[in-house]
């Protein structure tokens, strides 16, 4: 691609502008949606669930992972028509001002399976959804019971993919 496939400030957009335009942006958005962690000389990419419910729980504590792993754990009977070999972990997130804390990742066993998941806005809203269905308080309770992953760990290893 080179700056004369752009149109200039003033020329309009061609059939041509648009067809690539639109050709180019199922990649373009799987491009922004993808997260890359690095560590222990590996890299892996995820698709990334940030649930809203960081704004009523500390996101770097051990008691929002338990709530993030009840959540992982019922998403897989929540995307059923996700592709076969979708795997949803806990990930290490950050923003861009470098600040760490977890969030739920999703890795896809085939780079084409990306592309049959919803973009992160339509992808948060059915988790939303979903939180909403089970209820924080129910969330709240689970997590009580379960034992996964402390924070202090997952941020040293980048990901967990419970076995």
């Amino acid at each position: 691609m080179f700056a004369s496939d752009f149109p200039s400030e003033n020329q309009p957009l061609s059939n041509t502008h648009y067809s690539y335009t639109n050709r180019c942006k199922p990649l373009l958005n799987q491009i922004l949606k993808m997260w890359i962690i690095e560590e222990n000389n590996k890299t892996e990419q995820f698709l990334v669930i940030e649930p809203s419910f960081y704004d009523v729980l500390n996101p770097c504590d051990d008691f929002t992972l338990k709530c993030l792993e009840v959540l992982r754990r019922k998403l897989p009977i929540h995307f059923k028509e996700f592709p076969n070999g979708t795997k949803f972990g806990l990930i290490r997130y950050g923003d861009f001002l470098g600040n760490k804390y977890p969030a739920i990742g999703i890795q896809c066993e085939l780079d084409t399976d990306y592309e049959k998941i919803p973009d992160f806005i339509d992808l948060f809203d059915e988790v939303e959804i979903l939180i909403n269905k089970i209820g924080l308080e129910n969330i709240k309770e689970e997590a009580e019971l379960i034992d996964t992953i402390k924070w202090n760990e997952l941020n040293a290893i980048g990901w967990y993919f419970e076995k």
